[in-house]
């Protein structure tokens, strides 16, 4: 027989899907304790608030080092038309809430178009797929 008294663990969810997790008793039958929806990015999710308003609050200075807040900070509409690899903050968004199908960007394009979301080993490597090799096109009346 197991000793009563709290018990802590740690749970990671580095697959795709979601999941939960059970404590059995020692019978194997009777779950004595269980997490639910033990989602991908959970933590990560949690944890970009806090970092985005960090970058926030220091941004004006990253603005006067030229390259170093477009880097960070670039929307996504912008690197497509400055045909620029898309990094940063809300490229980190997009991948922690992927959009639907049917949503838009600000540029009234699809959300999809030309993303995919980055891999484990891309984003241990630091790198994300860029949206330099969606084609570029310009819409009528704009310039």
């Amino acid at each position: 027989m197991t000793a009563a008294g709290a018990v802590s663990f740690s749970i990671t969810n580095s697959g795709t899907d979601l999941n939960e997790f059970y404590i059995l008793a020692d019978d194997k039958l009777r779950i004595v304790g269980e997490k639910e929806n033990v989602i991908p990015g959970q933590t990560a999710r949690s944890l970009f608030p806090t970092a985005r308003v960090s970058y926030e609050r220091i941004e004006p200075t990253a603005e006067a080092f030229g390259d170093l807040d477009p880097t960070i900070d670039f929307r996504e509409v912008d690197a497509v038309a400055e045909r620029r690899d898309w990094t940063g903050f809300h490229r980190m968004e997009k991948d922690l809430w992927a959009p639907a199908a049917g949503d838009l960007n600000s540029d009234g394009e699809s959300a999809l178009l030309g993303w995919a979301p980055s891999t484990h080993q891309q984003r241990q490597e630091g790198e994300a797929p860029g949206v330099r090799r969606r084609s570029h096109r310009r819409r009528a009346g704009t310039v």
